[in-house]
C-alpha cells in the first residue's frame, strides 16, 4: 500500500519552518525559540491594552491626560484607604 502524503496546514507549514530555521535540539530550546518568535506579538497585544486602558498612546505617559488635571477630587470620592480613584489627583 502505498503512504499516503500528508497535506500540511497553514500552522504545520509554520512549525515547519520554525524547527527548519532554528533547529532546536531540547525542550529549552524550543522554548526559547518560542519566547523569541512570540514575544514581539504579546508585547504590543499587550501596549495596545495599556493605550486602551490609559486612554492615550504610550509614546505620551509624561503627559497627564487634561481630564485629570482638571478634576477636582474630593474626599468623599477616595476608597476605603484613602487613595484616589485618579492616580494624579491630590
Amino acid at each position: 500500500m502505498a503512504k499516503r502524503k500528508m497535506i500540511l496546514t497553514p500552522p504545520d507549514n509554520i512549525a515547519k519552518q520554525i524547527m527548519e530555521t532554528y533547529q532546536p535540539q531540547d525542550a529549552q530550546e524550543i522554548q526559547d525559540v518560542v519566547k523569541r518568535i512570540f514575544a514581539p506579538i504579546f508585547e504590543a497585544a499587550l501596549k495596545g491594552e495599556m493605550q486602551n486602558h490609559l486612554g492615550y498612546a504610550p509614546t505620551m505617559n509624561a503627559r497627564i491626560p487634561v481630564a485629570i488635571l482638571a478634576t477636582d477630587t474630593p474626599k468623599d470620592s477616595q476608597d476605603d484607604l484613602g487613595r484616589s480613584p485618579h492616580p494624579h489627583a491630590p
